[in-house]
């Protein structure tokens, strides 16, 4: 089965959008470079809404963020938010 829960107006979207309520949510930072300049007004937004993010994980700022380089366990990567 290859259903389509999209709305009309979204459906030419299918398999571009990115679920920002996953659990592998890429930091603000790299957007611009993984989505193009069409993101520059998002980015923005959230990168100077003044939120401290400081202790938020869940936010998608992560000031001084360059790269991921943590080490990645196959036995325990389910169970790593």
């Amino acid at each position: 089965m290859n259903a389509c829960a999209l709305p009309d107006d979204l459906r030419s979207w299918a398999g571009e959008i990115v679920d920002v309520d996953s659990h592998e949510m890429m930091p603000a930072q790299v957007w611009r470079r993984e989505f193009s300049a069409l993101v520059d007004p998002l980015v923005h937004e959230w990168l100077n809404n003044g939120q401290d993010v400081t202790h938020n994980p869940n936010h998608p700022n992560v000031p001084g963020y360059e790269h991921d380089d943590a080490p990645v366990d196959p036995a325990s990567i389910w169970r790593i938010k």
